[in-house]
């Protein structure tokens, strides 16, 4: 049976790393042992927590849910201490200890043998706990579920079918979002046959799915947690991964005007090299509020940094521009109004002049490389229905072969030319930065 859901978020108090090495000392200060002992279970369980971090941080969860997630999966602190201690005096076995698989219940909040987790101003804390809870412990000696291996024999079986064997073979569950049980995509799960055969780890299986079953082309996301592989569309993971950041206005921006100009700016070249169907770019106060995934939070941090050395080289010439100034000054003195009015009108075309062409080069290198991305993108669209053809037996593996042979050399191609043209784009985009700022600067003058 799958399960369909519809993936929502929750907010969970923040933390920090930190907070491992407080709910660590707590716990060893438990341990009834000696101080060499203590320090071996220290390690020990410190190695785990951080692993098992990491590996949630891999799959989306934020720090604070992946330190929480991975401190509950542990236990309650008293009974873990007595477990722990327990073990050590029946067998002094370090595999009994890191292979024992704690299953906790009735945790309210973060609170563990009596002391609360995190305090109202986000540090660690060890206060007094009067909740008396008492969790329920299982003891598994097996080796850990994620490092075990499953022999596959799939033949001719459907996305859905496949998933929910590898899920069943590691002990999860395979649920669909709302999205991914719509048309066309719930079709695409239900009737593509594929196959898989072999000895796999369960990232492994995963991986190998993935080869079979392209994420990218049928817009599909596979997202695992401990217990669950869930599917969804591509539109609602793409929701999932908007963040909310508040971006300082830059210092030289003085009006509500040259603001509004920055951020139509800011979109206008982040939708170049991004789909910003995710993506909100709002002024509010003297901040720009950016509603966004993450890779493009990072071009809007890089994009910053970028006008920043425009903004600190004009700032190391400003004693430059001073001293030029006052011979302009004296210029201006000695030449009549007529023959300065004249001069600068000069200086104001060919300065005018020189802008358009890097804009004229600029317009020509941005429809070359939205041509370029076409291309590829029109490339990705024949590789889709040449495998829909091999898949529906209307072509051979002989004509397959050569016909993604062919497209892969010419994307190949593509992806080196969009790489140079990118780079040129790049350049004539600050040289406009420069000029279309060139005013602010003057006015420090």
């Amino acid at each position: 049976m799958i399960k369909r859901i519809n993936p929502t978020r929750h907010k969970i108090e923040s933390s920090n790393k930190d907070s491992i090495a407080t709910w660590l000392d707590v716990l060893t200060g438990m341990l009834v042992m000696s101080e060499t002992q203590r320090a071996q279970v220290r390690d020990e369980l410190e190695d785990h927590l951080r692993s098992r971090v990491d590996d949630l941080l891999i799959i989306g969860k934020t720090e604070s849910q992946a330190i929480q997630i991975a401190v509950t999966e542990l236990g309650e602190t008293a009974e873990l201490a007595k477990l722990i201690t327990h073990a050590h005096t029946r067998t002094h076995s370090r595999r009994k200890i890191m292979n024992a698989s704690l299953i906790v219940v009735a945790l309210a909040g973060m609170s563990f043998g009596g002391f609360t987790f995190i305090n109202g101003t986000n540090s660690p804390a060890a206060t007094p706990n009067s909740s008396g809870a008492v969790p329920a412990i299982v003891i598994d000696d097996n080796n850990k579920r994620d490092e075990q291996s499953h022999e596959f024999n799939i033949e001719n079986a459907s996305v859905n079918e496949i998933l929910t064997s590898i899920a069943e073979a590691f002990g999860k569950k395979f649920e669909q979002s709302i999205g991914a049980s719509q048309h066309p995509l719930a079709g695409y799960l239900a009737s593509n046959i594929g196959t898989l055969k072999g000895t796999y780890t369960y990232d492994q299986a995963i991986s190998k799915f993935k080869t079979i079953f392209s994420e990218g082309y049928f817009q599909y996301q596979i997202v695992s947690t401990n217990d669950t592989i869930l599917v969804q569309s591509y539109l609602e993971y793409q929701r999932d991964q908007v963040e909310t950041r508040v971006y300082p206005n830059p210092s030289w921006i003085n009006q509500i005007n040259d603001q509004r100009s920055y951020a139509d700016s800011l979109q206008s070249l982040l939708g170049v090299k991004y789909d910003l169907e995710f993506t909100s770019i709002q002024i509010i106060g003297q901040s720009i509020v950016v509603a966004a995934p993450p890779d493009i939070h990072d071009e809007v941090v890089k994009f910053s940094v970028e006008l920043e050395k425009v903004i600190g080289k004009r700032a190391a010439d400003l004693d430059l521009k001073r001293a030029l100034a006052e011979e302009q000054m004296q210029a201006r003195r000695i030449l009549s109004e007529h023959e300065f009015a004249v001069r600068t009108a000069k200086q104001i075309a060919k300065r005018a002049e020189k802008i358009q062409l890097i804009q004229i080069e600029y317009d020509e290198v941005r429809d070359h490389l939205l041509t370029i991305k076409d291309q590829i993108s029109m490339i990705r669209s024949e590789t889709v229905a040449i495998d829909n053809l091999v898949n529906q037996n209307k072509i051979t593996m002989d004509e397959y072969r050569t016909k993604i042979s062919s497209l892969k050399n010419a994307q190949m191609k593509l992806d080196f030319e969009q790489s140079e043209v990118e780079e040129r784009y790049y350049y004539l985009r600050t040289r406009l930065l420069e000029s279309e700022y060139a005013n602010l600067f003057e006015g420090l003058d």
